[in-house]
């Protein structure tokens, strides 16, 4: 499939635009109004020109990172370097979407400015073996948990929900390895490895009790 720069893009927009909800060929050879359905010619050309109008003060060179395609796809090079934003969305509403993907005219995920993602049939995390190593069994899962503090809280930007979960600042002090510090300086917490320990600690539980069930059918026994 051919792809454009933007430049390119807008000319073959304003070369086609007369023409776009009309069913004869274009005769300036505007690839939107002949090769697609007028109703997706309009849904294309309404996000083309929307990208269009976000990237006009950009400069030449910036403009030259753009590629849009003709059945709306839109491919953006970045050159940032780390913790540099390589595409940024400001929005006034604490619940707008700065991401939101639609599908079949359901909403099937999308980010929240308030901070937090919903996707409709939950999510996963790379695990693959190829991507580690030195790979151990969990060492005294009990005693790892023990030193764990749960908390229950409020957010606060959203005082009205009560949550469950662990303080930042607490977690690093006992165990630095499952906290990652931002470059804003705030603190993330990894809860994957949490629900690994948890469950080697249920299974450490669970073969105390099977020894303290034989040890007292040994006694009864007697």
């Amino acid at each position: 499939m051919k792809e454009y720069t933007l430049e390119e893009f807008q000319k073959e927009l304003r070369l086609g635009i007369p023409d776009l909800h009309s069913n004869k060929d274009n005769t300036n050879g505007d690839i939107l109004s002949t090769s697609l359905p007028s109703t997706r010619r309009t849904s294309v050309l309404k996000l083309c020109m929307l990208c269009i109008i976000m990237l006009l003060p950009m400069t030449k060179d910036a403009i030259s990172q753009v590629k849009v395609y003709a059945d709306g796809r839109l491919e953006v090079y970045s050159q940032v370097g780390a913790w540099e934003k390589a595409l940024k969305t400001i929005v006034t509403s604490p619940y707008a979407c700065a991401y939101h993907l639609n599908y079949n005219n359901e909403d099937v995920s999308y980010f929240c400015a308030q901070g937090w993602l919903w996707t409709k049939m939950g999510g996963y995390f790379g695990s693959d073996v190829k991507y580690k190593q030195g790979i151990l069994n969990i060492s005294s899962p009990l005693s790892i948990i023990q030193t764990m503090q749960g908390r229950q809280y409020y957010f606060k930007d959203d005082s009205t929900r009560l949550r469950y979960g662990f303080i930042g600042q607490e977690l690093e002090k006992a165990h630095p390895e499952m906290v990652k510090k931002m470059d804003d300086g705030s603190l993330a917490v990894s809860y994957m490895d949490v629900i690994a320990i948890l469950v080697e600690c249920v299974k450490e539980q669970q073969e105390e009790i099977d020894a303290l069930k034989k040890e007292i059918e040994r006694m009864a026994n007697k």
